[in-house]
């Protein structure tokens, strides 16, 4: 049996950081994106906690899970949820364009496995203008405009999509999830989210399983290890203060579940992920 190849870091060395600072902002925290012709793209078992966009301008290779084949082709992206285990295959040479994203609000998709979604002229118009700017000399020097345009980019790729796809998320919940976002450093255990909706433990804890599809522990975990890798990578704080902005009890608690999640401390973290 292949064992997964855990890639819980975003950022690959071979692609452009893009701006995270911005993410409250938006709809999608870009990690990294790129466009490289790759000599070897036949990897087993790839498991990651960010989604994935993949994009060919030629056919011959695909992203395969669970013996179903989603060829790359250039009129169509396939995306790959977070947690999705996939197989790379790549029997030909080619340029491959990738970008790694969170969706922070509005994008619930319940989906356990890759999908294909077809690219209209101007957005592959886009791709095409992020492909050459990822392919020009001095790419890191073009990060903002290569933001905007991967922003732009997913926000084509997700309207496009069939409504039936996303889950609907009460309004109720909605506000409460916002405030998370805004507030991490709060009371955000199970009980303390209950008071905050007026609801039982119980009945909270089922309500928000239930219309989220991840436990309320689980959830606050990962939204707060993502905005500490946001303030790491993008801000001046130490790290006892991201600690204590992102609601942590203190350093060693914060490092331990941060190592957990993402493979590296978050003082490695910051030394190799620092934006200038």
């Amino acid at each position: 049996m292949t064992r997964n190849r855990d890639y819980r870091d975003p950022f690959t060395g071979v692609g452009v950081r893009l701006s995270g600072d911005s993410a409250a902002a938006t709809d999608f925290l870009i990690h990294e994106a790129g466009c490289l012709r790759y000599r070897d793209w036949n990897h087993c078992g790839i498991v990651s906690p960010y989604w994935r966009l993949h994009h060919n301008f030629t056919t011959g290779n695909s992203v395969v899970c669970d013996r179903s084949v989603f060829p790359l082709r250039p009129d169509v992206a396939v995306l790959t949820p977070a947690g999705v285990r996939i197989d790379t295959c790549g029997p030909r040479v080619l340029l491959h364009t990738w970008i790694h994203f969170t969706p922070t609000r509005g994008y619930r998709l319940p989906q356990r496995a890759p999908f294909s979604v077809r690219l209209p002229p101007p957005l592959r118009a886009l791709l095409r203008e992020l492909a050459a700017a990822f392919r020009s000399r001095r790419p890191r020097s073009h990060a903002g405009r290569l933001h905007h345009l991967g922003q732009a980019l997913l926000h084509g790729v997700f309207a496009g999509l069939d409504p039936g796809m996303y889950r609907s998320v009460p309004a109720d919940l909605g506000a409460l999830l916002a405030r998370m976002e805004k507030h991490p450093e709060e009371d955000l255990t199970v009980l303390g989210l209950a008071r905050m909706a007026g609801r039982s433990r119980s009945r909270f804890a089922a309500w928000f399983k239930a219309a989220v599809d991840e436990t309320p522990a689980h959830y606050v975990q990962r939204l707060r290890i993502r905005l500490a890798a946001t303030r790491l990578g993008f801000g001046e704080e130490s790290v006892e203060e991201v600690a204590a902005a992102t609601g942590f009890a203190n350093r060693h608690h914060f490092t331990r579940v941060f190592s957990a999640m993402t493979g590296i401390g978050p003082g490695a973290y910051r030394k190799r992920h620092k934006q200038p």
